[in-house]
């Protein structure tokens, strides 16, 4: 049956043609924006997950860092026989060891002072400047002290840079209390004396004489111009405290607690960014949008098994029997985590410890982000992650390339937005059209109307 247009759109009808446009307009540009929505939406989500990704490594790196150096691991223990006349501090560049060390004397240094002054800003020389003459290991300095006051000659020597302290006490005895006192750097070749061109200052008075150390270590005579040595023993600076000629002993051992903490950390760290990797992979139904938002990408597939490959993987510098994480007792389960086998790892680090040095390190220092792939298991993974982690690595390039389409998908939505207002602006002028056909249609009608009711067979008697 065909529709009766003229009677639906009658004069009077009432039709909202606003509506009716906006509904048409509405039917074509919802589908097409809920698309684009969806891709921007997604995109998004891909970005945001990957900020996790770049964060989670930043974490593991940071983990690995703390292995990959030499002196991230080798660190020692001290030991010295209780009463000896020194004291010890090692470096990683020690070794392993056991030492007799005797201390016969110790350094000294050469320290004078001046004859007494009734205080600090009293005139010397007539109050007109005057010169010092130091004499150090056969060198003599001229010091000119233009401020002819004791407080003067002080600032001078100590402007003058030549290692010497000089201080202005003040005794408290005496007409003349305040004196100089002038202190060299240890040792028989820092000795001084010291002339005066003023007759008012002369420094006469010896309080201590510059000298050597002289010790025994193992068996060796050894004499040194410093109480701090750090020449004698690779890796180890002996401070002298005492003098009695005694034989005291001084042990070495591998301290193996930073080394162990520092796998304990990098164990744990793996575990926290798997745990995450696994949520950003997951299919499972999640209130937080980044929970599946790379279950299906195929770079996010590849970073887990590069680092999976970190913690798995033979060793670029093996160390005897120590060769992966897995002989220091560190293996992944079937879930995908880390776990310590503790009996092995201690008994590794006690009976192999510099294997396991070899092992992570490749036995360098100061390993930086680049370079060949030849610095142990921690060395290559800190490297690796430093790659990744670049601006030029996969996760920026990803980053970037999302927040290109995101742009993308929004200069859509302003091309979306412009044709939906071409459309709309043509339906428009369409009802406008159909409502002038309507209105004049409905004009004939009324004409028609009227003539007929004029015609004379419509007339009633």
């Amino acid at each position: 049956m065909a529709t009766d247009y003229l009677t639906a759109l009658g004069a009077g009808s009432g039709l909202d043609t606003r509506s009716i446009v906006d509904s048409l307009v509405e039917a074509q540009r919802a589908p097409a924006q809920a698309a684009i929505d969806r891709n921007i939406a997604k995109t998004e989500s891909r970005v945001s997950a990957y900020g996790v990704v770049k964060s989670s490594l930043a974490a593991l790196k940071g983990a690995f860092d703390q292995l990959k150096d030499v002196s991230d691991l080798n660190q020692f223990q001290t030991t010295v026989s209780s009463g000896a006349d020194f004291t010890a501090v090692a470096t990683s560049a020690a070794s392993a060891g056991n030492h007799s060390i005797t201390v016969q004397s110790m350094a000294s240094r050469d320290i004078w002072s001046s004859n007494g002054f009734a205080s600090a800003t009293s005139s010397l020389n007539s109050d007109t400047p005057f010169s010092l003459d130091v004499t150090i290991d056969g060198t003599t300095t001229t010091v000119n002290v233009t401020t002819a006051t004791p407080q003067g000659v002080v600032d001078a020597m100590n402007a003058a840079d030549l290692g010497i302290d000089a201080n202005l006490v003040n005794t408290g005895t005496g007409a003349n209390p305040y004196t100089i006192a002038l202190s060299g750097q240890e040792g028989a070749q820092n000795a001084f004396t010291v002339t005066s061109t003023s007759a008012d200052v002369s420094f006469l008075t010896q309080r201590s004489t510059a000298s050597d150390a002289s010790l025994t270590v193992n068996g060796i005579a050894i004499n040194r111009s410093s109480n701090s040595i750090s020449d004698v023993i690779d890796g180890v600076t002996l401070n002298l405290q005492a003098e009695s000629g005694v034989a005291s002993s001084m042990s070495l051992s591998n301290d193996t607690s930073q080394a162990k903490s520092a796998i304990q950390n990098l164990v744990s760290t793996y575990n926290d960014v798997y745990e995450v990797f696994k949520s950003l992979r997951s299919n499972e139904d999640s209130e937080d949008e980044l929970v599946g938002a790379l279950s299906s990408d195929g770079p996010f597939r590849g970073i887990m098994s590069q680092i999976r490959a970190m913690v798995t993987g033979v060793s670029s510098t093996p160390g005897g029997d120590v060769d992966s994480f897995s002989s220091l007792g560190v293996s992944i389960t079937r879930e995908g985590y880390l776990e310590i086998n503790e009996g092995r790892l201690d008994s590794q680090l006690s009976g192999a410890f510099d294997d396991v040095v070899t092992a992570l390190t490749g036995d360098l220092e100061g390993q930086s982000d680049f370079g060949q792939l030849d610095g142990g298991l921690a060395g290559d993974a800190s490297k690796e992650l430093a790659a990744m982690l670049r601006s030029t690595g996969v996760i920026s390039q990803i980053e970037i390339s999302g927040e290109k389409q995101i742009d993308e998908y929004e200069s859509r939505l302003d091309d979306l937005d412009a044709r939906m207002s071409l459309l709309f602006d043509r339906y428009t002028q369409q009802f406008a059209a159909m409502q002038s056909i309507v209105d004049q249609m409905n004009n004939t009608r009324s004409y028609l109307e009227q003539q007929l009711s004029n015609l004379p067979f419509s007339q009633k008697d």
